[in-house]
């Protein structure tokens, strides 16, 4: 899923330019093509502030005010919110962090962090269930609460009720965090993710995205408040002790990113494929990620051959990504993809739409 900004001759120049400086892009750098001098004299000659500072303070991906860059987005972040709800790292105080589901691998990697670093204690909501989630808050005697979601879940291709959750934190006062890394730059007439898209970018508390999805690069970052920046800054125990994102990616990131703000196109093709498939396959989609349960890992292999004969590469997820016999073809589309592409993939696909609209028939019967 992405913007298909690799096909833009622009972010080339911009990335030269923002690495040699406009008098420099134009011509090779000397000593550039030796490993032993070029590499180094460039990293230490090169104003890295330069380039930090834009993509940091710039916001270009989110409006929340104040954005930290990292190699990692959401371990650094749930490795720190234990330290950031405590008055102090050597005394933190009991934390609940409330988890839908499905959320990602990464963020649950980022909760068992927290769960070793302080008194924190995991519940678990059903996915997208804001009437559980409120149970649960309204029976947590805990003080201090953090909810996390993925914005647009990378699996079932569905968005979490943002305006619902934004009701609940008005209500119980808690820490709002959700990971947009499949949103960025895919959702809102800005690219500004799923908080641009529902109009609750304000009632956001922590923003954690990736430069790795629809920017094509690397990296993480965070979008959040001044305080909660300083808070990470000075006592994330995950981000103290990570590295930074290499000078070239950063100006990668930045030339992508501006690229794929400001050429809206992008963003409008993405759509226009979503609603192609839905008028032509009738599935009950809302994101450009198509998840279709096809059962077994047999079978779900099987279809993600027959799909890469018909020159599809679509991929097979299987367990442990989801649960047993509930394994599925996840498509994502693409900026570069036309309406003849969808065509021919929804021809292909037929056999496996048709068992899953006859069995969303059934269920609705019930």
């Amino acid at each position: 899923m992405g913007l298909s900004l690799s096909s833009s001759t622009e972010i080339a120049s911009l990335l030269q330019q923002r690495l040699f400086g406009p008098q420099l892009s134009s011509r090779r750098l000397p000593g550039c093509s030796s490993a032993r001098h070029g590499p180094q004299r460039l990293c230490l000659d090169f104003p890295a502030r330069t380039l930090f500072s834009p993509l940091e303070a710039k916001g270009p991906l989110h409006p929340l005010p104040h954005r930290l860059c990292r190699q990692h987005g959401i371990p650094h972040c749930l490795g720190s919110i234990p330290s950031l709800l405590s008055p102090t790292p050597s005394a933190p105080h009991p934390i609940a962090i409330f988890s839908d589901q499905l959320n990602h691998a990464s963020i649950i990697d980022g909760i068992h962090l927290a769960e070793r670093q302080s008194q924190a204690k995991l519940f678990v909501y059903r996915h997208s269930d804001m009437l559980h989630l409120h149970s649960l808050l309204s029976s947590c005697s805990i003080t201090m609460k953090v909810v996390i979601t993925d914005s647009l879940f990378s699996m079932d291709g569905d968005f979490a009720p943002l305006t619902q959750l934004v009701e609940l934190r008005k209500k119980h006062g808690f820490l709002l965090a959700i990971d947009d890394a499949h949103a960025t730059l895919v959702c809102g007439e800005n690219g500004g993710g799923a908080g641009e898209y529902f109009g609750c970018e304000k009632d956001i508390d922590i923003c954690i995205g990736t430069l790795s999805k629809a920017v094509g690069c690397h990296g993480g970052f965070i979008a959040t408040s001044k305080r909660w920046k300083s808070l990470i800054q000075s006592r994330g125990r995950s981000f103290i002790f990570s590295t930074t994102i290499p000078v070239p990616v950063v100006a990668a990131s930045l030339a992508a990113i501006s690229v794929g703000r400001r050429e809206r196109w992008r963003r409008r093709a993405i759509w226009r494929r979503v609603q192609d498939v839905y008028s032509l396959s009738g599935l009950p989609i809302s994101s450009p990620i198509i998840s279709i349960i096809v059962g077994t890992e047999e079978a779900a292999l099987s279809a993600s051959r027959h799909l890469l004969k018909s020159g599809f590469h679509v991929t097979a997820i299987r367990p442990p990504t989801v649960a047993p016999n509930s394994c599925l073809l996840r498509i994502t589309l693409s900026a570069a993809h036309t309406v003849d592409d969808i065509k021919e993939l929804v021809a292909t696909l037929s056999p496996w739409i048709t068992t899953v609209n006859s069995n969303l028939l059934e269920f609705s019967k019930l």
